[in-house]
């Protein structure tokens, strides 16, 4: 049986199609594979600058806005629960650019993203956990 050239040059076509078709395949998956790790990158950063925020804001809280004064003196970590209202919610909202905003005391408020903080609230002095949490 004689391989005339024309027979020859299609195996040689088909031989040529199934060396580069793992190449191919191959080629594929590391695309794949680099767009799902970046993906996930930036879902990463993009939660790890959300709980930046509300650290910051818990830190806010507590530090500053809730922090009771006594003759000129702040005393950190010691809060007026009481003084926390709506208004104050939706400033903080609007200045730390969070689609959404909740805080509470002694429980999760609502939100994917959520950092807690240990204070002292003035009236009884009992130690409340104080949550913020966001999007």
């Amino acid at each position: 049986m004689r391989i005339h050239a024309n027979q020859y040059r299609g195996l040689m076509n088909l031989d040529l199609l199934f060396s580069l078709l793992p190449i191919v395949l191959i080629s594929l998956l590391a695309l794949q594979l680099y767009s799902s790790f970046r993906l996930h990158a930036i879902s990463n950063v993009d939660d790890r600058i959300t709980r930046e925020k509300l650290g910051s804001v818990g830190e806010f809280l507590v530090k500053s806005r809730l922090a009771i004064s006594q003759k000129d003196l702040r005393i950190l970590n010691l809060i007026d629960s009481g003084s926390f209202d709506d208004s104050l919610l939706s400033e903080l909202q609007s200045r730390s650019d969070l689609t959404r905003l909740s805080v509470a005391f002694d429980e999760r408020g609502s939100g994917n993203n959520c950092v807690s903080r240990l204070a002292v609230s003035k009236p009884d002095y009992k130690v409340v956990l104080l949550s913020v949490c966001g999007d």
